[in-house]
């Protein structure tokens, strides 16, 4: 069996990806990837012969073929393939190395927390200006937000300019509501309202204008807007919850910004056909970009004004 890859104009639904899939299907073609945002189908077909009967058909019924790429690479069957299989295939890919470039992510991730929580606990708390020994799990929280942000770029910086226009939106969108949402929390718990709102956005504004570049201003936009909604929101509802179960709720809010991060990797890798197969930064400088993140924010934690009630004095 060959690998087939064809770019198909005209899908503009799922209604569209099934009935290309029952064309194929008509022709002894076995689907392994059908997509109407990325234009492309991906099948396998014994008979070279039947690719002109299927481009006939499918011309017939609306659609335009603009090419067929065809080879017998068993890589790129394998490739294409865990593209499409689902969310759990994409993270056990992940997991198990078949997919590199997120592989090597995540073991730099868990390589450079460590090293954070190792620098901060030898240091202490209050050698970095924050009295209160209290902080230290808002220093932990810092150190996740720090990595997991540096990680999420690192990946959607694959795709860089190739990115299809409604994915760049998405990942301008996404990427600083909630990278916004987990730095703004933090901020407002430990120095209030204001300062968190600020530094919430400034963060989401960054890494959201980043994500959305790689298509251009509508990705930028959707970006900014998205990171003034999360900072001050992350802000807002640590002030809120100061004096109510606050340190359980941003573990939980944590968990569900990192889990929606994680879906829009998915999505990425799942719809975009292009992207590169090198990282923007080798351990070194992913470590770099990490701690400077995180002392950045601590700076802010410990030298900012603070304001009203903070965590600080609630659990001192």
């Amino acid at each position: 069996m060959t690998v087939y890859s064809a770019k198909i104009k005209g899908m503009s639904c799922n209604s569209c990806e099934n009935l290309i899939r029952k064309v194929l299907e008509k022709y002894s073609a076995r689907p392994i990837y059908v997509d109407h945002v990325s234009g492309t189908a991906v099948f396998e077909l014994d008979d070279y012969e039947k690719t002109a009967m299927i481009t006939k058909e499918l011309e017939e019924k609306g659609y335009t073929i603009a090419e067929i790429i065809y080879g017998k690479t068993e890589e790129k069957k394998q490739q294409i393939s865990c593209r499409c299989n689902g969310f759990q295939d994409y993270l056990a890919n992940i997991l198990n190395g078949t997919i590199q470039e997120e592989h090597k992510i995540i073991k730099y991730s868990l390589l450079a927390f460590a090293l954070l929580v190792a620098s901060f606990t030898m240091i202490g708390p209050s050698t970095l200006g924050i009295l209160n020994k209290n902080m230290f799990p808002m220093l932990v929280l810092t150190a996740v937000a720090s990595v997991v942000s540096v990680a999420a770029n690192e990946i959607i910086m694959l795709y860089n300019k190739k990115m299809s226009c409604q994915n760049s939106m998405m990942a301008g969108m996404t990427t600083g509501m909630a990278i916004g949402l987990m730095f703004g929390g933090i901020l407002g718990a430990t120095n209030g309202m204001f300062i968190g709102s600020i530094v919430g956005i400034a963060m989401g504004s960054y890494y959201g204008i980043k994500a959305g570049n790689c298509h251009g201003t509508m990705g930028i936009m959707e970006g900014i807007m998205a990171a003034f909604m999360g900072g001050t929101m992350g802000a807002m509802l640590s002030v809120m919850m100061i004096n109510d179960n606050l340190l359980p709720f941003l573990i939980i809010m944590f968990g569900i910004c990192i889990s929606v991060l994680a879906a829009l990797l998915y999505v990425l890798y799942r719809d975009e056909t292009e992207r590169s197969f090198k990282l923007e930064s080798d351990f070194s400088i992913f470590i770099a970009k990490a701690f400077a993140i995180f002392y950045l924010v601590v700076v802010a934690i410990a030298f900012l004004p603070a304001t009203g009630l903070t965590y600080s004095t609630v659990s001192a």
